[in-house]
């Protein structure tokens, strides 16, 4: 918990705070990435579900067009990872998620506008498939922002069973 406070306030600047504030009440979350990210969609929807005891789910970004646009709406949390050089299509998506009122937040490589979300530049990485790594610790500190609201502990999430003694 205390390396994810570290990297938000080093890594994010002023969004780390904003970011806090994202986390809405008994929210699903939903995980939309292009492919370079997709991994570390998956990793973040399962750390959501480990340290805050929320339902999430990860996709690829236009993947969400279809059948899990039905599962945003208002209570819904969705972080999506998108490059500078996304088509049209994509900014068309994510404008669209924010007009069915979710909690949308964007990780950029450049600034872009869609109303009504919070946009995370992150100006270190150039390659799509370095796109990940903030990611997964946006994914993470969203994660523990909810753990705390809900007074859970981050660092010993209940029903968890050490499987691997070493």
């Amino acid at each position: 918990a205390e390396r994810a406070r570290t990297l938000a306030r080093n890594g994010f600047g002023e969004e780390h705070e904003r970011l806090r504030g994202l986390v809405p009440p008994e929210s699903p979350a939903r995980n939309a990435s292009r492919n370079g990210a997709l991994r570390p969609a998956e990793e973040g929807a399962m750390a959501l579900a480990e340290i805050a005891n929320t339902q999430s789910n990860h996709y690829h970004l236009l993947d969400s067009r279809h059948g899990p646009m039905l599962l945003i709406d208002r209570e819904a949390l969705v972080v999506a990872c998108v490059r500078p050089d996304e088509e049209d299509l994509t900014l068309d998506l994510l404008r669209h998620v924010a007009s069915r009122g979710a909690h949308l937040c964007i990780l950029s490589t450049a600034p872009i506008e869609v109303p009504g979300a919070l946009v995370v530049q992150f100006d270190g990485c150039r390659a799509e498939r370095t796109l990940g790594l903030p990611l997964i610790n946006l994914v993470q500190l969203v994660a523990l922002y909810r753990a705390q609201r809900d007074g859970l502990n981050p660092d010993a999430p209940e029903g968890l069973v050490a499987c691997i003694s070493l």
